[in-house]
């Protein structure tokens, strides 16, 4: 526990968003997994590869110091993806929708029926807030050397 108190801010936040990422990961394989035939097309692989590699990188981040640069290349790099992996996958979704709804009529049971059959149109989205998150770390919580104006390496951010 001493360890943890002793983190900077900026380090607890990758910790916990390490841990989001491994549940999210394990969601959409529990969403995508198909337990019938024991099989999962590769786009439904893509959010469950992303986010078990995010959590790896982002718990090495915050448990092991890294330089500013480095820091923020790794932040900003698996946040980029994530607004990618989160942004396609709520386009593929909404498709499902659009596709539940093609010959329907324009009812209000007709749409919730559409709704309730197809991939739920927002879940992906919980991919690319993580990544918005990352890519705006930065400006959310400067880390404690940039917030107080030391120079923490010789390497230029």
């Amino acid at each position: 526990m001493r360890w943890f108190k002793s983190l900077p801010i900026r380090r607890k936040i990758l910790l916990f968003v390490s841990g989001g990422m491994a549940t999210l990961a394990f969601d959409a394989f529990i969403a995508h997994f198909s337990w019938n035939n024991l099989t999962m097309r590769w786009t439904q692989a893509v959010p469950i590869v992303y986010g078990l590699l995010a959590f790896v990188v982002l718990a090495i981040a915050a448990v092991f110091p890294l330089k500013a640069r480095s820091e923020n290349l790794f932040e900003k790099s698996v946040g980029a993806v994530g607004l990618i992996v989160g942004g396609t996958g709520v386009v593929l979704h909404g498709l499902t929708f659009f596709e539940n709804m093609d010959g329907q009529p324009r009812t209000l049971v007709a749409i919730g029926k559409a709704m309730s059959e197809a991939a739920p149109p927002f879940a992906p989205g919980a991919f690319a807030v993580v990544g918005l998150l990352l890519v705006a770390l930065r400006a959310i919580a400067p880390r404690v050397e940039d917030a107080l104006h030391i120079p923490h390496d010789t390497e230029q951010d």
